[in-house]
């Protein structure tokens, strides 16, 4: 399970933009604040500069105010007040309205804003990057002779503007697939795991299942509650 984590770290360098936390109304369980803690304990405590909690099914609030929601649990209350990007909330029974997803997106962005822009990055994504990149340069040192026999390829099929225009997009092509390829490759992936396990070397082993179990659980929320086609349409799922 640690490994998942490692992967997503590898896959999100430089840094990610946000960290969504999903919570399901109506309950915020020792799981759930264990889950927190494996959170602040990987990334360190100014990733809650960089959080959102999502909270789903509040259609169970009947009426009444998520700010009334959160204050009945002094640990709820004081997470969400750590998360500079505050919450938002799903009504899992309004599918169709797809205001909840683009009103989300526009929270995550002004979060983003705040933040200068930028990704959230600590010296576990600054290591993760370099080793990326390294690697990187040498699958795509290794695989030099295949993209000169695809540029000879381009420069007996176009001229001008056509044939730099071939070139750039070989270019990029190449180095998107090195990139990759770096991501997944297994030096990344055990740098990454003895950061990981190193971070968490604090915590008891049942702390560490249950953690991670609501980390992915929340990332399969997640996904399951967002889709964002190439229109850029939003719909809640």
């Amino acid at each position: 399970m640690i490994k998942e984590i490692v992967k997503c770290i590898s896959l999100s360098s430089p840094g990610p933009h946000v960290f969504l936390v999903v919570i399901q109304l109506g309950r915020f369980t020792k799981e759930e604040q264990d889950t927190v803690e494996i959170i602040q304990e990987t990334f360190g405590p100014e990733s809650s500069g960089y959080t959102m909690v999502l909270f789903t099914h509040g259609d169970r609030l009947k009426g009444k105010s998520i700010e009334d929601f959160i204050g009945y649990s002094k640990d709820l209350a004081d997470f969400t007040d750590e998360c500079r990007g505050g919450y938002h909330v799903f009504n899992n029974e309004d599918m169709k309205n797809r205001s909840q997803v683009t009103e989300l997106l526009q929270k995550i962005d002004k979060m983003v804003a705040l933040n200068g822009g930028g990704c959230y990055t600590n010296e576990m994504y600054r290591r993760v990057e370099q080793t990326i990149e390294e690697e990187k340069k040498r699958i795509l040192r290794a695989n030099e002779e295949e993209r000169h026999r695809e540029q000879e390829a381009l420069k007996a099929k176009y001229e001008g503007e056509a044939l730099e225009q071939s070139e750039k997009e070989l270019r990029e092509e190449h180095e998107r697939k090195a990139r990759e390829k770096a991501e997944r490759g297994s030096t990344v992936l055990n740098i990454l795991l003895g950061i990981a396990q190193g971070a968490l070397s604090g915590l008891s082993e049942g702390l560490i299942s249950a953690a991670v179990g609501g980390v992915l659980g929340g990332i399969k929320a997640a996904k399951k509650s967002l889709k964002i086609n190439k229109s850029e349409k939003c719909t809640i799922q």
